[in-house]
């Protein structure tokens, strides 16, 4: 069989994560023979740049233009099908530029695909935002928008995040680590002891905002003050690595312990993630941590369950227990709204997606506000315990379920034929 040509559409300036999934199907494409292009916003470039993957970029600047680069590229690489990493976050993209409408995208002449990261059918389309506000996952014509959507019969579900099922279209979604080298060199950069212990904590540019509407600017400052607090308490030996847009200034909680890296190229993060002793995410859905369960490095979830208004409410989430540093940082913080994909909420949005799926026996899920167990199950897993093998163990019978499923490459064949 002739070898197809792929396009792969993630160009929105907030899809880090999506583009890290459509490099994932891309390498699977690829590996069964085909070849693979993509249309990429400039702000993922790290991620492509040593991919091998020949892509082109599309800038802000360009505005109601981006049509025309569109249809320019698609005539140039004239693909066997489209996917959209995704169609919501395309058209929003488009939106953004001043593009209302986005029925072209669906015109092509080639079958359309759109990753389907939340897995529509569960989920829907409303989110909860915040605490007390909800909000669509596309914007402009919302009806129209999902009128097109509803239009691509071919649908893309990673798992993770989605559950470890036969229902057409999910694949097998953990990334390649194979053959990413040594680990030791990111010690050694960061001049971390090597019988020290490392804590990963990643942000993206999203995750850092300053105003206060919505809650939204404290709750993004409270969280990794609060994981400052918890690292120092875990004792001199424990350092905090710190991937994202822009450093935090945890100097006089962490002293030379803090580490702040800027966004890192593909390999060079992997690398990273498996010098690492332990991961801290308080989103759910990161893409780190399916690295992360792949590379056998435990992971800690940090979630809200609960909305506190007021700090009495905040000691009784916490079991009754809260240290006088944290209990200053809820005060000036209140109040704390749900959340499992930090800061936006997504709480009860993700609830069908989550509720037994696999994909969580595959890490630890604590209430950010339980200090104690938050500190006393980070001890347990940084250390040679037979709780961090129970937890290796969880992550190696989770890959072995995933691998099991279809690859991308063999949902896209049966798409395809």
């Amino acid at each position: 069989m002739k070898p197809r040509r792929h396009l792969l559409v993630a160009v929105h300036h907030q899809s880090w994560g999506r583009t890290e999934m459509a490099v994932r199907i891309a390498q699977d494409l690829q590996a069964a023979g085909d070849e693979v292009r993509f249309l990429i916003h400039a702000s993922e470039i790290p991620l492509l740049e040593k991919t091998g993957f020949k892509f082109e970029v599309v800038r802000d600047h360009i505005g109601g233009l981006a049509r025309v680069l569109f249809d320019k590229h698609v005539s140039q690489v004239r693909p066997d099908s489209v996917i959209y990493c995704d169609f919501f976050n395309t058209s929003n993209y488009l939106l953004h530029l001043g593009i209302s409408d986005s029925e072209f995208l669906l015109g092509y002449d080639c079958p359309t695909v759109t990753l389907d990261v939340w897995d529509y059918q569960l989920t829907g389309h409303r989110i909860d935002l915040f605490g007390e506000s909800t909000a669509d996952l596309v914007h402009g014509d919302i009806n129209q928008k999902i009128s097109e959507f509803n239009r691509i019969t071919h649908r893309l579900i990673p798992v993770p995040f989605a559950a470890c099922d036969d229902r057409s279209g999910k694949f097998a979604c953990l990334p390649k680590n194979s053959g990413i080298g040594s680990a030791k060199d990111w010690r050694d950069r960061l001049n971390i002891p090597a019988d020290h212990q490392v804590v990963l904590f990643c942000t993206s540019r999203w995750q850092h905002v300053n105003g206060s509407e919505n809650g939204t600017g404290r709750l993004c400052s409270f969280v990794p003050k609060v994981i400052s607090y918890y690292i120092r308490r875990l004792g001199p030996a424990v350092h905090l690595v710190h991937v994202g847009p822009k450093s935090y200034e945890f100097q006089h909680v962490l002293g030379h312990r803090y580490h702040w890296l800027p966004p890192l190229a593909r390999n060079d993060f992997k690398k990273l993630i498996s010098s690492a002793d332990l991961l801290l995410s308080p989103n759910m859905c990161a893409t780190t941590i399916a690295t992360a369960i792949e590379l056998n490095v435990p992971v800690i979830v940090l979630r809200n369950s609960r909305m506190v208004r007021t700090i009495d409410e905040a000691i009784e989430a916490a079991g009754g227990e809260l240290s006088d540093n944290v209990q200053t940082l809820i005060t000036e913080s209140l109040p704390i709204y749900p959340f499992v994909l930090w800061p936006l909420g997504y709480y009860q949005f993700l609830s069908p997606l989550l509720t037994s799926n696999e994909y969580c026996e595959a890490f630890d899920s604590l209430e950010l506000l339980q200090e104690s167990s938050v500190i006393g199950r980070s001890e347990e897993l940084l250390n040679e315990t037979p709780a961090r093998q129970e937890m290796i163990a969880r992550q190696v019978n989770y890959t072995q379920q995933v691998g099991k499923l279809p690859t991308a490459a063999d949902v896209m064949n049966g798409f395809l034929q």
